[in-house]
């Protein structure tokens, strides 16, 4: 039974459930075979990962968001530029990529949001079956509500979504909220994949702010904010390539590269978590019962979108800017979700079973 993941190298989110869904393919005596990241010229792959997903790992230039020179928003012009300046090197990575495939002959590939493998269907007709899985896929379905008006952007991003899992024979829609399945459109709608070390931590309120950040252009809003309230202590993590570990950058202004097992720790002890609207950081504090202030990164629809959904969803509140001003409101006025812990409770094994059962059916 050979599975190979395809992952969107873009953020923290798609990695870290690729390491939630490797241990749990381990668990049901699944191999993963290889993984394949895409790679982003402005973005490290953290090391979490790299040290944790324990097979081949190949890195393949993908498409991929330019951001502005603040490193705070996407700058459109310029990915349109650069993207269509490296068709190329994006042509060459296909053929690398069925190369890989066509080498490897997996038995299923899991498809996390990554283009390379739509275009491998379109250009190459590759006969390796697919499962598609990102939370992206939860917005063609009809009862996901979208925030009114952006009629393009709703277009757009809906389009985009639906050519990334051109040719799979399933897409999981990854949710914070249960809704219908769509068995005609083969859409499955399964909670987040967190990892089951998080049903280890005991949450606690200690008295500090934690702070994702994944553009660190933001990274000045909290320094003068800070400033502003010497009282507070914040803990900010981020993937600044040349960053010290765990530095004191001011007094009570705390500065860590990304570490997956750190970053949860800090989670489960926090009052509260500022962040960019990436749903795995949403769901993971919804889990701990933490308040959520998102701060979508400019031009970013579909954090545009994240964030008004998990506000809906109870997770907390969303913002223009990281001011931190309303952190305290926050917290007085939170609620946990006690839906969203039945919801994960009673189908976070859904996936990891269903891949199970294909791959066996597959090698009879």
């Amino acid at each position: 039974m050979k599975v190979i993941f395809v992952i969107q190298g873009e953020g923290r989110g798609h990695l870290t459930q690729a390491l939630s869904l490797k241990h749990e393919l381990e668990i049901r005596e699944v191999k993963l075979q290889a993984v394949i990241v895409s790679q982003n010229s402005t973005r490290k792959l953290p090391d979490f990962f790299t040290q944790k997903i324990e097979c081949p790992l190949i890195r393949l230039d993908s498409p991929n968001f330019i951001y502005d020179n603040k490193l705070k928003g996407i700058n459109f012009p310029k990915t349109i530029y650069h993207n269509l300046k490296f068709i190329p090197k994006y042509a060459k990575s296909i053929r690398k990529l069925n190369d890989i495939l066509y080498q490897l002959n997996p038995t299923l590939i899991i498809n996390f949001f990554e283009p390379l493998v739509a275009l491998s269907k379109i250009f190459s007709k590759n006969k390796f079956p697919v499962f598609s899985l990102a939370h992206q896929y939860i917005f063609e379905h009809p009862s996901y509500k979208f925030p009114k008006g952006f009629m393009l952007d709703r277009i757009s991003i809906i389009n985009y979504t639906k050519f990334t899992r051109i040719g799979s024979v399933r897409k999981y829609a990854l949710s914070i909220y249960p809704l219908n399945n769509l068995p005609k459109k083969n859409l499955i709608v399964i909670p987040p994949i967190l990892r089951r070390s998080i049903t280890n931590l005991n949450p606690a309120n200690e008295n500090f702010i934690l702070v994702y950040l994944l553009n660190q252009g933001y990274l000045d809003e909290v320094v003068q904010y800070k400033r502003q309230n010497s009282e507070m202590t914040i803990h900010v993590f981020t993937d600044k390539a040349d960053l010290i570990e765990d530095r004191e950058i001011e007094k009570g202004l705390w500065l860590h590269q990304l570490n997956d097992v750190l970053f949860l720790e800090m989670m489960s002890k926090c009052r509260a978590l500022l962040t960019t609207a990436g749903f795995e950081s949403i769901a993971e504090a919804m889990y701990l019962q933490k308040p959520v202030m998102m701060v979508p990164i400019k031009g970013h629809f579909e954090q545009f979108c994240n964030s008004r959904d998990a506000a809906n969803a109870g997770a907390g509140n969303y913002s223009e800017s990281f001011t931190l001003n309303t952190a305290n409101e926050l917290i007085e006025r939170y609620i946990p979700n006690k839906n969203f812990m039945k919801w994960y409770s009673d189908n976070n094994n859904i996936l990891a079973e269903d891949i199970l059962e294909y791959v066996s059916s597959e090698n009879e």
